[in-house]
């Protein structure tokens, strides 16, 4: 397999989780912190940190710091293209 299928196939297994797709489709209206994704998503915050640590290594989402919170953001925000159409995709049927 090529290095780009590689990374394609990996990309996806990313996509894969519905907490990681739900921590992306909320960073697609700004950045918020972990305690902030842990009530919207309704996940313990050691959760979501994991999940974000895993975007982060597939360079799907950033961070800044400021004082003492980290606020996450989307890296690429061509992922929402991607999400939105795979939604299509599964909504089409036939």
């Amino acid at each position: 397999m090529r290095e780009d299928e590689l990374r394609t196939v990996n990309l996806f297994k990313v996509l894969a989780n519905p907490i990681r797709y739900r921590i992306l489709k909320n960073l697609a209206h700004g950045e918020y912190t972990v305690s902030e994704l842990s009530k919207r998503i309704g996940r313990e915050s050691s959760n979501i940190s994991q999940h974000l640590s895993l975007l982060r290594q597939h360079q799907l989402v950033r961070f800044r710091t400021q004082k003492t919170q980290v606020f996450y953001r989307l890296k690429r925000k061509e992922i929402l293209l991607l999400l939105q159409k795979a939604n299509e995709f599964v909504r089409r049927k036939g």
